[in-house]
């Protein structure tokens, strides 16, 4: 049977108050937890394995989805809380929320590769925007990406806008954090190509050699690639553009390498 907690109907309840500080990140980093806000990125949080301490639910959402959650709850031992609509709007990141939302526990990020890589592993350098990051994950997901390498982030995989953005595919491919010298040494140790986006690239996306599933790297939104990347064994490529602009979008520019991994190996 499915654990009920006690219900919270005070927006002032000092549980509440804890959720709502997990919007900003450095309370989520001491914390080590962080919310999931939304029936279908929750639902993916559990397919992938993420650890939910909680679910919390507006005691009015309809019966269609509490049944639901209720049987997800019993098969994956979840507790459920009921609260109230003022409660969850509080908690809530969103300016109509469903009805769901979990607190989860925060995993470890650090760097470790798989014995062998099957795709490419996707590196973003000093990443601003959790929407660029989302975008970034649900293209590497579709792709068949290893994984996802944040360097010295301004952004963590548990932004609440990164969640949405990936579609809740944050929770369904590996993720981790490090600095450019521990991401290098491991990339080194597999003898891995790099691939780097750079509008001064010598070659250009479509010239690019990619002998074994690569590593794709890319540059901050603004300011591109810092010198941590300037190294003999990055093998730097742009893409094509008309006069007149300069560069894309990150997440653009991402979808563009990936995919053109992805062709190259599967036709």
């Amino acid at each position: 049977m499915t654990r009920l907690l006690e219900t919270i109907q005070s927006p002032a309840n000092p549980k509440v108050r804890s959720w709502v500080r997990l919007h900003v990140g450095r309370r989520r980093r001491e914390a080590g937890q962080f919310l999931i806000d939304g029936d279908y990125e929750l639902e993916q949080a559990v397919a992938g394995g993420v650890k939910i301490e909680e679910i919390l639910f507006d005691e009015g959402i309809g019966d269609g989805l509490l049944d639901k959650w209720m049987e997800l709850g019993e098969v994956n031992d979840l507790p459920l809380r009921p609260v109230s609509p003022h409660v969850l709007q509080k908690i809530s990141v969103r300016d109509r929320p469903d009805g769901i939302i979990g607190l989860a526990r925060s995993d470890s990020r650090k760097l470790i590769l798989p014995a062998k890589c099957r795709g490419p592993i996707l590196v973003t350098n000093r990443l601003e925007k959790p929407g660029n990051l989302g975008a970034l994950i649900r293209t590497a997901y579709a792709v068949g990406a290893e994984g996802v390498v944040l360097c010295d982030p301004a952004v963590d995989f548990e932004n609440p806008q990164v969640i949405r953005a990936s579609r809740g595919l944050v929770f369904r491919l590996p993720g981790w954090v490090a600095t450019p010298a521990e991401a290098w040494e491991q990339f080194r140790e597999k003898e891995m190509t790099v691939v780097a986006a750079d509008k001064g690239g010598e070659g250009n996306l479509w010239e690019a050699q990619w002998s074994s599933p690569p590593v794709i790297v890319l540059g901050e939104e603004h300011a591109g690639l810092p010198p941590e990347w300037d190294l003999p064994e990055v093998q730097r490529v742009s893409i094509p553009m008309e006069a007149g602009i300069d560069s894309l979008n990150v997440s653009v520019s991402g979808a563009l390498l990936l995919y053109e991994w992805k062709r190259r190996n599967h036709g």
